[in-house]
């Protein structure tokens, strides 16, 4: 699971950003490369085929090169939340072209959704929401969450792993539980899927 830049990873592409703003290709090549896995979580969770999140990926990484090249970013220490910025302008942008495309299909083109259909965009937008939940947590709160139920280890194994004590493992995946239940109980409110 992929997060946007919490701890010494936010501390590390603040540093990237103005050694890449003050013209480091190095340092820029860098940057993009810690902020891509982040970019592209976020494109598959409302895109569905590989050549749209493809296409999301690149366009999104475009605008930032343009933005550190053009010295756009005034905070680079907040670089993670203008890299978020940046995908959630591209999602909107999306949404209303797909809204209007959708409204030229309904005044000039007549198309039937089947139940099926509209079930499985409910169930993609639910997905989405859930991991934009999971994408808030700590790294050690999705690494416990991960441990738990993804890879089903017991606790004890959890705790090695995180090198924290088993009852540690059981309150940090509690509080996670009861963070992620708070969070999806709320509406998405950017994007395409709310």
């Amino acid at each position: 699971m992929v997060g946007w830049g919490v701890g010494d990873d936010a501390v590390a592409a603040s540093q990237l950003a103005c050694a890449a703003i003050d013209g480091d290709r190095d340092a820029e090549a860098r940057l993009l490369a810690r902020v891509h896995p982040s970019i592209q979580a976020f494109a598959r969770r409302r895109l569905k085929s590989e050549a749209d999140i493809n296409e999301f990926c690149q366009h999104a990484c475009l605008l930032l090169v343009e933005a550190v090249r053009a010295r756009k970013i005034e905070e680079p220490e907040h670089f993670w939340s203008f890299a978020l910025g940046v995908c959630r302008n591209l999602s909107r942008n999306a949404a209303r072209r797909q809204e209007r495309r959708q409204a030229l299909w309904e005044a000039y083109g007549p198309r039937e959704t089947g139940v099926l259909d509209q079930y499985e965009l409910e169930a993609h937008e639910r997905r989405g929401h859930l991991e934009d939940c999971l994408a808030r947590l700590s790294v050690r709160a999705r690494e416990v969450i991960g441990q738990t139920f993804f890879d089903e280890s017991p606790p004890a194994e959890i705790a090695q792993s995180l090198q924290i004590s088993t009852g540690n493992v059981r309150v940090v995946r509690h509080r996670t539980l009861v963070a992620l239940r708070e969070c999806l109980n709320r509406p998405q409110t950017y994007g395409g899927a709310q």
